[in-house]
């Protein structure tokens, strides 16, 4: 039996596992996940959480009056039904 085995079966996980963490771990030296391409997040969960504050304070309220609110208290971003 090979050590990415025995290491998985004393982990209880898969050989494969052990063997793609090693593989990381020896590529860029640490066994974190990766940055993940795409584009990046406009609001922040801070802002998110806001937006979804305001929305729940008066759901009546429409979508341009809480952008303009919104922008006025961050940098200029665009919010859409």
């Amino acid at each position: 039996m090979c050590l990415a085995h025995k290491n998985a079966k004393l982990l209880g996980v898969s050989p494969k596992c052990v063997s793609s963490t090693k593989k990381r771990y020896e590529e860029i030296g640490t066994v974190s996940d990766r940055s993940r391409s795409g584009r990046p997040w406009k609001l922040t969960l801070r802002d998110e959480n806001y937006i979804f504050r305001e929305i729940r304070k008066d759901p009546t309220s429409c979508y341009q009056k809480l952008a303009t609110d919104f922008n006025s208290e961050t940098q200029a971003v665009r919010i859409s039904k």
